[in-house]
């Protein structure tokens, strides 16, 4: 007669592996969300960025071209948090000429932000 069940010791390898699997789920999940924010930031910069340049656009006329905020050497800076983690992000720009050109203009626009 023989009788067919699970030992304790078979009960505790299956329990083991089980939880091995599981905890390397587990710890990609929290790497993919930590790549997911470090995306997340990146692209709020890049449009914090190009809210900027899309304002200065509206700002090409002829009438204000040597004195409003394109003027070669205009410098600006401030700071944006944006929900849901409340990170904040600083960002400037500096207008500079263009060697001989006087009908061009080279923006350069920063976003700083926290590296986590």
């Amino acid at each position: 007669m023989s009788k067919k069940s699970l030992t304790f010791l078979e009960i505790l390898v299956s329990a083991l592996i089980l939880a091995t699997a599981l905890g390397g789920v587990l710890a990609s999940f929290v790497s993919v969300r930590k790549a997911v924010l470090r995306s997340d930031k990146r692209l709020a910069a890049f449009n914090i960025a190009r809210g900027i340049l899309e304002d200065l656009y509206k700002e090409v006329r002829e009438d204000t071209w040597d004195t409003g905020r394109l003027n070669p050497g205009y410098t600006e800076n401030g700071t944006i948090q944006l929900p849901p983690e409340n990170i904040t992000y600083n960002w400037d720009y500096a207008v500079n000429p263009v060697g001989g050109q006087d009908y061009y203009r080279q923006v350069i626009v920063n976003v700083r932000f926290p590296q986590d």
